[in-house]
């Protein structure tokens, strides 16, 4: 199933809805079980400019991960140097540090 709704987010970003499938994603990761999904959703909210929800869904994707994907890592530090300040981003568990 998560391939499906990987596709789906995409076919809609790809013809511009960006609002619905950021809708989509928000629904979907309300009892998301897989990482790619919160990869999805987090891809997403970066294309908007929601940084912060854009991480919390690269921890939830981490956590599922055991902490094993540098890519969800390398995402976090991108997301919280987009947001412009990475001290402000820690400070409200959203970094690099907040993971477990």
């Amino acid at each position: 199933m998560g391939d499906i709704v990987v596709q789906y987010s995409k076919d809609l970003s790809k013809r511009g809805f960006f609002n619905e499938a950021h809708s989509f994603m928000v629904l979907c990761t309300t009892k998301a079980g897989q990482a790619k999904i919160y990869h999805e959703a987090s891809r997403v909210s970066y294309v908007m400019g929601n940084y912060k929800d854009a991480i919390v869904n690269l921890q939830k994707a981490a956590h599922l991960e055991k902490n094993k994907n540098s890519n969800t890592f390398s995402d976090i530090g991108r997301c919280c140097f987009e947001a412009g300040n990475i001290t402000d981003m820690e400070k409200d568990g959203l970094g690099m540090k907040s993971i477990e």
